[in-house]
């Protein structure tokens, strides 16, 4: 298994953490492939692990920063109902990203 190791300064206080690979993506549609993979580990990560994997979101500057707010929207969906609504949003995007 791969790990990506990511150090980030938060307020004068180095935080480490590692990334999985099966996290990991290069664009949006990296992000797309793997949504539901992704947001059922997000979901079991610790508050700060949470934090940090927001950095690595809007991280990529190849994402536009609307799609990024997307995939975020997407990851903190609380019910059902929400998380249908932001993949249909995503879905949409995803269809205009090809």
């Amino acid at each position: 298994m791969v790990y990506y190791k990511w150090i980030i300064i938060v307020v004068g206080i180095k935080v480490g953490c590692m990334i999985k690979e099966s996290l990991c993506f290069a664009d949006f549609g990296g992000f797309y492939v793997k949504k539901e993979i992704i947001r059922s580990a997000y979901a079991k990560m610790t508050i700060d692990g949470k934090a940090i994997y927001k950095y690595y979101v809007y991280s990529h500057r190849v994402i536009k920063d609307r799609v990024c707010d997307a995939m975020w929207e997407y990851l903190n969906a609380i019910d059902t109902e929400e998380v249908e609504m932001c993949a249909i949003k995503l879905d949409k995007m995803f269809e205009g990203h090809k």
